[in-house]
């Protein structure tokens, strides 16, 4: 390890999860594709130890690290300092330093987008924590600092995605490590993210699920149908069959539908259900992205003057179509860098 610290940079992107939620609990495979909003971080030699974060949960602080705990100067504590503390215990930086990160492309306002902001906050405070210092390998490091902010819950797909870039596959088998790669964007698909009114719980809906799990013995026959709906979709999609990913991904949601009725999930909230009936009158897929509830969701199409009308239709309807893309094929850590400061 460097004696050093040196500077380092870092862009991480929020992602979508397209297809495999609540299903990827449970093993199935999920889709899920980066998109063009960042999480900016950086490290650089300092006097002291300190941490910026800039963003609707804003704070800055000065610490210590004290026989390996992180002790910070104001004494506060919240799910982002501990998530940080968490970092900086299993990657120590070798000398004092400036790390700030800025998470505000992930906001509209205080309104939390859904893109994935606590992921790639993460990933990209643990890339330059590991960066700065010399570590070779920091991706499960990131990923249990992750698991801790999220309180055990999720899957870990974001992290794993936003890390690589792209669109990937991931699974998370229940007896072994999670097992993701990147997928080529089938060619033909086009996406259009669309932004929901309201800001949604994923936590929360995860908790609504496994209790439904719990209590109710029945559940296994209709989360298999869930796991069978989001293997087709990831087996179409591998083949770049631009319209049977259409039409797996119609029948994913249909199911998805199902099991969140039964469970009392309200997956189609927050304007979700709207946005469904406007897309049957251009035929064209819609559905939320990952737990449903509001956040964001996403229109695919093959035929872009469809897409276009639809995304005209929900602008009058007071939906926000925002200038953000759905990043595909391209690997997208923005950048890295080490002593340009």
């Amino acid at each position: 390890m460097s004696a050093r610290l040196r500077p380092v940079a870092i862009s991480v992107p929020g992602k979508l999860l397209l297809s495999g939620e609540y299903a990827v609990l449970d093993g199935a495979p999920a889709i899920v594709s980066c998109v063009d909003r960042f999480c900016d971080a950086q490290a650089v030699p300092a006097a002291q130890h300190s941490v910026t974060v800039t963003g609707p949960e804003a704070f800055s602080d000065a610490f210590e690290l004290v026989n390996g705990e992180v002790h910070w100067a104001s004494g506060a504590d919240s799910p982002a300092r501990q998530m940080l503390a968490t970092l900086l215990r299993a990657l120590p930086p070798v000398g004092p330093m400036a790390l700030t990160i800025d998470s505000t492309a992930f906001y509209s306002g205080k309104r939390k987008l859904g893109l994935g902001s606590s992921a790639a906050v993460a990933v990209a405070a643990g890339t330059v924590l590991a960066g700065a210092s010399g570590y070779a390998d920091a991706m499960q490091t990131i990923a249990d600092a992750h698991a801790v902010f999220q309180g055990g819950q999720g899957s870990g797909a974001d992290i794993y995605t936003v890390a690589r870039g792209g669109t990937v596959l991931y699974k998370r088998p229940p007896t072994v490590p999670a097992i993701y790669s990147s997928v080529s964007w089938p060619a033909g698909l086009i996406a259009l993210p669309i932004a929901c009114p309201v800001a949604a719980s994923t936590k929360d809906r995860i908790r609504r699920f496994a209790r439904w799990r719990e209590q109710h013995t029945d559940s296994g026959h209709a989360v298999a149908a869930l796991g069978a709906a989001a293997t087709a979709v990831a087996s179409v999609w591998r083949r770049g069959d631009a319209p049977a990913v259409l039409a797996a991904l119609r029948a994913f949601t249909q199911q998805m539908q199902s099991v969140a009725e039964a469970a009392n999930l309200e997956y189609m909230l927050g304007g979700h259900e709207a946005l469904t009936e406007l897309a049957r009158a251009y035929d064209i897929v819609y559905k939320p992205c990952g737990a449903g509830g509001g956040d964001f969701g996403v229109a695919l199409a093959v035929d872009s003057q469809a897409l276009a009308d639809f995304s005209t239709a929900a602008s009058d309807a007071g939906f926000d179509v925002p200038t953000m893309s759905v990043v595909g094929n391209a690997p997208i850590l923005r950048s890295v860098s080490a002593g340009d400061f």
